[in-house]
């Protein structure tokens, strides 16, 4: 007893030095050990608790690098009989005490690695799996039949302070991947290919694996912390109920809760046991006392639910999508009793039946001749031959790519099988090219954008902040990832939260029993403000009417009092599925760099010379700034030096100028080193209305006047004036804040608009370009959107709204259907003084009724009126560009002015505003002109197309 208390003394003397020996009862009870054990466990000590198992559970590494022996000691005395018996640790010596209690060095907690295949698989990168440390991740549905591999990583050796490099650690040995039939271009790869399986493991007489019950260090630590962290523990409680102790023998009866970040609170019982051999207490240990479900060989496997992506929908019309994936597939053991059967049928004996591979053979066969199938026999008998669980995968469709012709083909084909529900999703866009470059597209995420957000999840550097590491912890191998438009935009309310759950999995692939589940969350949805009869209309009508291909252009409809864009186009366009299903990188670049630019979206992106339309602009601006009133004429002095429909400025008149930017001559300014000066030409009406006034000049569209009137004006008050109503700042549109891409510093997404100019800041300005400003020509350029957002003004009292395509945001959960967000209309400017709109709102009514636009409300041949149902206020606009002036753009902004039976304003409801620019190849004559007109007239009237 004396040594007792003595080596309890030491003990405690050596406490203080930071070193826990579970005090003196260490050897005390079998009980008292298993709680040691258990103590080690809760505190993740997994390397202590591992030194208390039998030699007989140990397994030695062969990884481990062994350490020099030391010198041979002197030989301990053989205990007596009497010696090994007893319980009094006072008869051991002081040494073998310390000995059996010392823990060793702890061991770090590594965290889950998680294999990332280097060589996806032929049909892209989904379902990419952990297999380590005894956690296996599965994607989607468990996946029977697949075994645990065995860990060529695991090390005995202790780890060193600091953790080697990534490229340091030793990889374990890859199974070679099959070769790949094809190339693709990386932003886009094809559906999930059903994963491979692992080696089988070695087999019993019985046709059992052979399971060792045996464990080695590293993989006793690491199959803990791979569990813990998949858990995302935080604790872990336990109560002891029963103990039961004996000389040789120790047990107690307990539960135990882990406290779980993913699965809440996970309580179990469990029963321990501690045997006693020679000195020394040892855990009888097992899984179980992880799991009591869990037993040698088995595998707690993860799961994920993959969350669906938010879908895109116009008035409850879907314009994106998820669609099941139609697989074509084989069922091996069907293949081989048909054909069996048909042998035997045949009369063949039973010594004669074809053997596997040769029915296998000759159904491959049988599929490649199939053309809708598209394999080889090679592909066929290799789909065959890997086969899982009796299904090998052939071919997938979209519902669009399979007519019932072709599933009756394939149905002829004993052995194959059709299933449209069970296979995974795609992304798909019912209506091709319609408002693709609004909507933009998703594919399966790539390699290097996976890999991007789980550095960005790992927060590499310390710069992201909590909810960018949440965002991208959401993304895996199957995730679908916006590349353009709303797509790209709104990518983090369109992504879902993935679901997961946990099981333990038998040697035979069969479930023990699920450890936890949470579902997964689906994306939300976008509804837009995009009425879809009007953008069917829309996009009819310009089929219909711009015949020829070299027309391009764009429209913008949109309700000029909310900013609510209700519909839009830019030709020529592409088929978004064509880009979401995946093409070869040549076809991309063919894409990428055509001339026709089909990926440009020329509403928003393009900048473009507005040429007369731009006079709404300068008639505000004349009169704004205090320059000219509405009823002011061109001066009678002038005149007389007007040829026809061209006119060269006076000396005198350019003297009088209040501001000059250039003092040599107008042939200096208009025609440097020419013979002759370049005069200020309009466009020939021999309908002109008198007097040569604004309002006059806006309804005839007279370039004279507004090259006379802001030449009055001079560059320092328009450019100011301009300034202020924020011509040369771009529009923001659908602007949101996600992840940081990884080609932007900033997290900032918006659909892209450009940014327009009123000249070119590298070149000096002379009187000349002023002159051509004022009526839409020279060096100022603007986009169809912005042009249709200023003019909007007009249609609102002097107001223009910001626009917006994205209406609201919900979320389905379940059968409920949530609304999140409501997008409300927001101001964007208050651009122009409502006593300036109500004097202009005449002239440019009647720019729709006798003026440019008098084709919009009556017929160019009879002049006979059209019932529209509204009256309309606009203003045309004709622009040369290219420096040989073979092309010209050819504008036109109307709008909603009354109604026709009771001559008052059009309601916020029935608002609606339109502004077209076609690139035009001359000549083309009043052709061009006439194209405008009907695409404007079909968008204005309230009744649909003709049929």
């Amino acid at each position: 007893m004396k040594r007792i208390l003595s080596l309890c003394l030491i003990l405690a003397m050596v406490l203080p030095l930071g070193l826990s020996f579970a005090g003196c009862s260490v050897v005390s009870s079998g009980s008292d050990f298993c709680i040691r054990f258990l103590e080690h466990i809760v505190a993740g000590e997994f390397g202590d608790a591992y030194d208390m198992l039998p030699e007989s559970t140990k397994k030695e590494d062969p990884n481990e690098i062994k350490a020099t022996p030391a010198p041979t000691a002197a030989p301990t005395p053989t205990a007596t009989p009497e010696e090994e018996e007893t319980d009094d640790p006072g008869e051991m010596e002081y040494a073998e005490i310390v000995e059996a209690t010392l823990p060793p060095e702890p061991t770090p907690i590594l965290p889950i690695q998680p294999v990332v295949s280097e060589n996806p698989s032929e049909e892209g990168t989904a379902s990419r799996e952990m297999e380590e440390n005894g956690l296996e991740a599965v994607n989607g549905v468990l996946q029977e039949g697949r075994q645990e591999e065995p860990d060529a990583s695991a090390s005995g050796e202790e780890p060193e302070e600091t953790a080697p490099e990534p490229e340091e650690t030793p990889e374990p040995e890859a199974t070679p991947e099959p070769e790949e039939e094809g190339k693709r271009a990386k932003r886009t790869p094809k559906p999930t290919e059903t994963p491979e399986p692992s080696p089988t493991p070695a087999l019993d007489e019985d046709g059992n694996p052979i399971i060792e019950e045996r464990i080695t260090r590293q993989e006793f630590i690491d199959k803990y912390t791979s569990i813990f962290d998949e858990l995302q523990l935080t604790g872990i409680d336990y109560e002891v109920k029963d103990v039961i102790d004996g000389d040789i023998l120790g047990q107690i009866n307990y539960t135990l809760t882990y406290h779980s970040e993913r699965g809440g609170d996970l309580t179990y019982d469990f029963t321990m046991t501690a045997n006693r051999i020679e000195y020394r207490w040892t855990v009888d240990w097992s899984p179980n006392l992880i799991f009591p479900m869990m037993d040698w060989g088995d595998n707690v496997r993860v799961g994920v639910l993959q969350a669906n992506r938010g879908e895109i929908l116009c008035d409850g019309v879907p314009y994106a999508q998820n669609v099941n994936i139609i697989t074509v597939f084989a069922v091996p053991s069907s293949v081989e009793a048909y054909a069996i059967e048909e042998a035997k049928k045949a009369g063949i004996a039973d010594e004669d039946l074809p053997t596997r591979q040769e029915i296998y053979e000759d159904f491959a066969r049988q599929v490649a001749a199939i053309p809708e199938i598209e394999l080889t026999e090679e592909a066929v008998l290799k789909a065959m031959n890997r086969a899982i669980n009796d299904f090998a995968k052939l071919k997938t469709f979209f519902p669009d790519e399979i007519t019932d012709a072709m599933k009756e083909t394939f149905l002829s084909v004993k052995g194959l099988a059709i299933d449209a529900n069970n296979y995974g999703t795609q992304r798909y866009y019912p209506y091709g090219e319609s408002l693709c470059h609004i909507v933009g597209y998703a594919g399966i995420i790539t390699k290097e954008k996976k890999l991007y957000y789980e550095r960005i999840a790992a927060n590499e550097g310390g710069k992201y902040s909590e909810a960018e590491i949440e965002l991208a912890s959401k993304y895996n191998g199957d995730s679908w990832v916006g590349n353009y438009g709303l797509e790209y935009v709104y990518e983090e309310t369109l992504l879902g939260t993935n679901g997961r759950f946990t099981y333990i999995q038998d040697p035979q692939g069969g479930s023990k029993g699920m450890l936890y589940k949470t579902d997964a969350v689906d994306g939300k949805d976008l509804h837009l403000t995009i009425k879809p009869e009007l953008q069917e209309r829309l996009e009819d009508v310009v089929d219909q009417v711009v015949y020829d291909s070299s027309i391009h252009g764009a429209v913008v409809v949109l309700n000029p009092q909310t900013g609510a864009i209700q519909a839009m186009t830019s030709f020529p366009g592409f088929d978004l599925n064509y880009l979401a299903r995946g093409m070869p990188e040549e076809e991309w670049a063919a894409l990428e760099y055509h001339p026709d630019i089909p990926l440009y979206n020329r509403a928003t992106q393009g900048l473009y010379t507005p040429g007369s339309v731009f006079k709404t602009m300068t008639s505000a601006a004349l009169i704004e700034t205090g320059t000219m009133r509405p009823t002011d004429v061109f001066p009678a002095s002038e005149q007389a030096h007007i040829d026809g429909d061209e006119w060269t400025p006076s000396d005198g008149f350019m003297n009088s100028m209040s501001e000059r930017t250039d003092m040599g001559s107008w042939k200096e300014q208009s025609n440097p080193g020419g013979d002759k000066p370049r005069p200020l030409r309009r466009t020939q009406n021999t309908g002109r209305h008198t007097p040569m006034n604004m309002m006059n000049s806006l309804v005839d569209s007279d370039n004279l006047f507004f090259a006379y009137g802001a030449m009055r004006m001079g560059w320092t008050k328009i450019e100011t004036y301009m300034n202020k109503l924020g011509w040369t700042e771009p529009l923001e549109l659908e602007r949101q804040y996600g992840i940081p891409d990884e080609n932007n510093d900033g997290a900032d997404k918006r659909l892209e608009t450009s940014t327009p100019q009123l000249y070119d800041k590298t070149k000096k300005q002379n009187d000349y370009d002023l002159a051509v400003t004022g009526y839409g020509q020279g060096q100022i350029m603007v986009s169809p959107l912005q042009m249709a957002v200023f003019v909007s003004a007009y249609a609102n009292n002097g107001v223009a709204m910001n626009p917006y395509v994205v209406d609201s945001i919900w979320h389905a959960n379940g059968t409920d259907y949530t609304l999140v967000e409501q997008k409300e209309p927001k101001v964007w400017k208050n651009l122009i003084q409502e006593s300036t709109v109500n004097a202009l709102l005449p002239a440019l009514r009647m720019v729709c009724t006798e003026g440019t636009a008098k084709n919009l409300t009556s017929s160019f041949l009879s002049r006979a009126p059209f019932k529209l149902g509204y009256t309309f206020a606009g203003k045309t606009g004709t622009a040369e560009i290219t420096d040989d002036k073979s092309k010209e753009l050819a504008w036109f902004v109307c709008w909603r002015d009354k109604y026709t039976e009771n001559n008052q304003p059009v309601s916020v409801e029935d608002a609606r505003l339109i502004c077209i620019m076609l690139e035009v190849d001359l000549p083309m004559g009043m052709e061009w002109s006439q194209m405008k007109y009907d695409i404007a007239r079909a968008m204005m009237k309230d009744y649909v197309l003709n049929e």
